[in-house]
């Protein structure tokens, strides 16, 4: 009997080792990391994974008609919009720093623009990619339609490219911590351009979607349409068979996970939220689209 006793505890105390070495889901870690993924809207967020209830209200005057995280998910930056006595068009750009129940107070961030149609910032906040309009009538109307690079801290402003379609065609903006790496896709092709001022050149052009740039600025992730492929100092390796990525691929602060939307399908009638740590290459689903909007609106927050 003593014999028997003595065996049942030894397998008790082999399978609490063993559920203490059962690797932590991805949630977990997420939430160990203090990251979480979080669906932006006009007055609120609600973080959607590790999955949350109850919203998280901005405060204020937060009627926000464009909103992003910061890389670092540290900041939102949104654009208010509003209209004058004659009917014209004045976008504001806000910063407001993340807190862990909502945000905090807003801060108006000065840009030579009347409107943007999006914008993203560096991981360091230093730098916007804005595809907007300037305000300066001095400028040929032909030309104020544009993606500019603007440098907060100096007022520095870098004509990129023309901007001509408010639709799908370019998407997914980045802009490095130095202000000299600008990527996005058009018409399903990664436009990447490097250097500064009058030098800023194409440096390359391929097919592919959703580029996201790491936040440490090595490289970016984008896809085929059959698989997410990380390209660093020119060479490509594929991370992932994922077919019919939609929405946006979001690379966490840390650089260890991404998360992305998935359309089951292929016809958009099932889309959900996926998450994977990059190194192990394992995945997590999050929310189906019935509660979680595909595009831009999910973000990686880091408290």
């Amino acid at each position: 009997m003593w014999v028997q006793k003595w065996q049942r505890a030894l397998i008790a105390i082999g399978a609490l080792a063993a559920c203490a070495q059962t690797p932590r889901g991805i949630a977990d870690r997420v939430t160990q990391d203090r990251m979480c993924l979080a669906d932006l809207r006009n007055h609120w967020y609600t973080v959607v994974f590790p999955k949350q209830a109850q919203r998280s209200p901005y405060g204020g005057e937060s009627e926000y008609l464009y909103s992003v995280v910061s890389p670092n998910g540290r900041s939102l930056f949104a654009s208010r919009r509003e209209f004058n006595a004659r009917g014209n068009v004045h976008d504001t750009l806000i910063r407001r720093q993340l807190t862990s129940s909502g945000a905090g107070p807003e801060e108006a961030v000065p840009v030579p623009f009347s409107a943007f149609f999006q914008f993203a910032v560096s991981s360091n906040e230093a730098f916007l990619v804005i595809a907007g309009r300037l305000q300066d009538p001095t400028v040929d109307k032909d030309k104020r339609d544009g993606i500019f690079v603007f440098d907060r801290r100096t007022g520095a402003l870098d004509r990129i490219a023309p901007y001509t379609s408010l639709g799908q065609d370019v998407r997914s903006l980045n802009v490095d911590d130095r202000g000299d790496v600008v990527i996005y896709e058009d018409k399903g092709n990664v436009l990447t351009f490097t250097g500064t001022g009058g030098s800023r050149e194409l440096a390359s052009h391929h097919p592919g979607k959703f580029p996201a740039l790491m936040p440490d600025g090595r490289g970016y992730i984008y896809t085929d349409g059959r698989q997410l492929i990380l390209h660093e100092r020119e060479a490509e390796r594929v991370l992932l068979k994922v077919p019919n990525v939609v929405g946006a691929i979001r690379v966490s602060p840390n650089s260890q996970f991404i998360a992305f939307g998935v359309d089951l399908f292929g016809d958009l009638s099932s889309t959900k939220l996926r998450v994977c740590e990059l190194k192990a290459m394992t995945c997590e689903d999050g929310p189906r689209y019935a509660d979680w909007i595909a595009g831009r609106e999910t973000f990686w927050i880091q408290w």
